[in-house]
């Protein structure tokens, strides 16, 4: 800047140089500018995140490159990455999560409570060789839990008593009787003969439990 006599002005160009400085301090902070390159970022890594699963992410390196590009700052990045971090553990399958959207389903507590229990049936019915990890993905899992209520009730009806009079013994006496019509249940020759005993010691089984042969015969 110059003086009324077209001098410099060294102290009003002082001035004017800080002000300047000044502003430019608060657009890109103390100190701070983008790295001379997209690979020389070294960002604070949030938790949660890896610094080596980053690394070798094409789309984080993808990234950075556009992020050199718009002359974004290390602090800026690391504020980038802190707040993906925060919206992935936020939207991440969890057990809370999952009981949340259940209920949504299950509207009464009878009803999430009957349901839960199948699940559980279906759980240890099946589920003997499932990892902790295995176990904990299913309960942060609301769809897999609906469809292990499901199995779970199942297994129920299947387990219940089949009393005289019921529609399941009449269901049961139904399936004896296309059993004893069948061609090859009564012919030890035919092809569909030992399918036919194994489905007719299950139907006995069934009704009346794992009884001696004799005991049922005696009850046919």
């Amino acid at each position: 800047m110059t003086k009324a006599d077209g001098s410099l002005d060294m102290d009003a160009s002082l001035t004017k140089w800080q002000q300047g400085h000044h502003h430019l301090e608060q657009r890109l902070g103390k100190g701070d500018a983008p790295p001379p390159s997209p690979e020389d970022y070294k960002p604070e890594v949030p938790a949660g995140l890896s610094a080596e699963a980053l690394a070798a992410d094409p789309l984080y390196k993808s990234f950075l490159k556009g992020a050199h590009a718009k002359g974004m700052t290390n602090e800026q990045v690391g504020y980038v990455l802190a707040e993906f971090a925060q919206r992935q553990q936020a939207a991440a399958p969890s057990a809370d999560r999952a009981v949340s959207e259940l209920r949504a389903v299950w509207r009464t507590e009878a009803e999430f409570n009957t349901q839960a229990r199948h699940a559980y049936k279906a759980v240890s019915e099946f589920g003997a060789e499932l990892s902790d990890a295995d176990r904990a993905a299913i309960d942060a899992s609301p769809a897999m839990l609906r469809l292990l209520a499901k199995v779970g009730s199942a297994l129920a009806e299947d387990t219940a008593p089949i009393l005289p009079g019921t529609p399941a013994a009449s269901g049961w006496d139904d399936q004896m009787a296309q059993i004893k019509a069948h061609p090859g249940f009564l012919d030890r020759s035919h092809p569909e003969h030992a399918r036919l005993m194994e489905k007719q010691q299950a139907l006995y089984e069934r009704r009346y439990g794992k009884q001696p042969k004799v005991a049922r015969t005696l009850t046919a």
